[in-house]
Order: structure tokens, then sequence, then C-alpha cells
């Protein structure tokens, strides 16, 4: 690889990672470090319809990165995502989900979600959804490709893990043995039925577990994290880990 083509590739992940944050509204900061303006016990910055403008902002950053495109560069000629560096497309795809994850929890902490809506950003099994699209991208990079950004990364894996859990305790209609079926936007297409939330629980405590060795402090809050649910099975976790391939 020569040293213009290093560079190019370099510049298109920064630029990548500028866009995605950029899709964060700078108003919602401040709840977001849990410091909200309130009016009438209601948050003055965060509500329904920043949430959905945030979230659509969100998918309109992925899919730029996947199509070679920026919004404030429309007519840039980039390279995608797929044809960055292995690191560079797990630490902006880890980090798009971990935002987008972010996002449905101010959501959560601001009473916006329900069981139904027109929104699938708005219903507790988003979450789910979050989740499962983190699982399929890890499954496709080496190890290496994820260890290479340090603990950080696996924090951002934690906290959609955790979100997941939260999600299956506020609803009444999620469950561990609930599987959704998946309709991917991105690649406009529709796949099958997902992994039940317990076998997802089991695969991104996986990717936890196996990140640098399980040498880090992840891997005791997930163990935690996962004894708390009533009816998680995780006593075939090692040979689930073991058999496991991805």
């Amino acid at each position: 690889m020569n040293q213009d083509q290093t560079d190019t590739i370099g510049m298109t992940g920064l630029l990548y990672l500028m866009e995605t944050f950029d899709a964060i509204d700078e108003s919602v900061v401040e709840c977001w470090a849990g410091y909200c303006r309130y009016s009438d016990g209601r948050c003055e910055t965060f509500d329904r319809r920043q949430a959905i403008r945030m979230f659509r902002a969100q998918r309109r950053a992925r899919e730029g990165c996947l199509t070679g495109t920026l919004s404030f560069e429309p007519t840039a000629s980039l390279l995608s995502l797929q044809q960055l560096l292995e690191s560079q497309q797990a630490d902006i795809s880890v980090t798009q989900f971990w935002l987008t994850n972010r996002l449905w929890e101010l959501c959560m902490s601001h009473g916006l979600l329900l069981e139904s809506s027109d929104h699938a950003e708005l219903r507790f099994d988003f979450a789910y959804h979050v989740a499962n699209d983190l699982v399929r991208v890890c499954n496709a990079f080496s190890p290496s490709s994820l260890e290479v950004h340090g603990v950080g990364l696996i924090e951002k894996v934690y906290d959609i893990t955790t979100s997941l859990v939260k999600a299956m305790g506020s609803s009444s209609q999620m469950t561990l043995e609930s599987s959704f079926t998946i309709l991917d936007p991105l690649v406009d297409r529709s796949v099958d039925p997902g992994l039940t939330v317990q076998a997802l629980l089991r695969r991104l405590s996986q990717i936890i577990f196996e990140f640098r060795g399980g040498d880090h402090e992840y891997v005791s809050k997930i163990a935690m994290a996962l004894s708390n649910i009533p009816g998680y099975n995780s006593s075939t976790q090692g040979s689930h880990m073991r058999g496991s391939t991805g």
C-alpha cells in the first residue's frame, strides 16, 4: 500500500467518524450527561420529535459510510466503508451502533418508549435490533481488529448488551425466547428471524469474555448483569463459546 493510498484510507475513516458524531445534536448533550432543563415535569430539549430526527440522522450517516458519501460534502468521491481497513470498519461500525443505542437509552430515560409505536426506534424491542446488528458486524471482524481499539470498544459492546437486558425488563412482551424478524433497510433485504434474546445475550457476552482474553473489568460486570435475569441459563456459556467460530 503506497503512502497516498494509506493517507486516503486514514482520512476517509476520520471523515466517517466525524459524520457519525455530527449526527448528534449538541442541544441534547446536557440531557446525555443527566442535566435536563425541565418545565412542567418535562424536558424542554429532548422529545419524541427530536429523537426521531436524530435517529434518522444516524441512519443517514451509516448509509453514507456504506455508499461513500458525506452529508457535508455530497459530491466528494470517497472510499466506501468496506474499502477501509478492517480495524477502521470495526471502530466506525461499533461506534455507530453505540451512538444509536445511546439515543435509545435517552428515549428510555425520558419516557418516550412504547411497546408498540409507528417508529421502530421508540419501541422497547429496538434494543434487540441494535444488538443483533452489532453481533452481525462483529462476526465479520477478526478479534484483533476489535482489540486494537482498546477496552473502550468493549465498553460499547457492554452498553448495548445491558440495554437489551433493560429492554427485556421493561417490556411485557419481550422474553428470553423472543426473536424478531430483521428488516435491514441499509441492504434493502429482509432476513430470517434473528437469534432469540437469550442466544443474542450469549453471543454478546462471548464477545466480551473473549476480548483480550477476558483481561478487563467488563467480564465481571456482564456476568453480574446476566446473573440477575430470571431464567437466564448461563450454564452452557462455556461450551457455546468453545463451539463458536464467529
